[in-house]
C-alpha cells in the first residue's frame, strides 16, 4: 500500500470515528468538527509520512491554511472563555 493510500484510509477512519462520537454525544458546534478534521489530518500525516509523496508547494500551502484556521478557532474559543459575550458584541451589529 502506498503512503497516500494509507494516509487516506487513516484520515477517513479517524475523522469518521471522532465525528460519529461527537454526533452521538449531541455536539452541535461546527468549530469542533473542523478542529477534529484538521487534527486528524496532521495525525495521519505524522503516522504515514505522506508528505514525501506529494508536491512540496501544495503540502506547504495546505499546512499554512490548516494551521491558520485552527489557530483562529482556538483564539475565538479562548476569547469566548475569557470574555463571555465579547464576540457577539463585536460581530453582531445591533446586538
Amino acid at each position: 500500500m502506498r503512503r497516500i493510500e494509507a494516509y487516506m484510509l487513516l484520515l477517513t477512519t479517524i475523522t469518521a470515528v471522532f465525528t460519529a462520537s461527537l454526533a452521538l454525544m449531541g455536539e452541535s458546534r461546527i468549530d469542533l468538527y473542523i478542529s477534529i478534521a484538521i487534527l486528524s489530518h496532521f495525525v495521519s500525516v505524522a503516522l504515514t509520512g505522506v508528505e514525501a509523496e506529494v508536491e512540496k508547494k501544495i503540502y506547504t500551502g495546505l499546512t499554512i491554511v490548516l494551521i491558520t484556521v485552527f489557530a483562529i478557532i482556538v483564539a475565538l474559543r479562548v476569547i469566548e472563555i475569557l470574555y463571555p459575550g465579547l464576540i457577539k458584541e463585536v460581530f453582531i451589529i445591533g446586538g
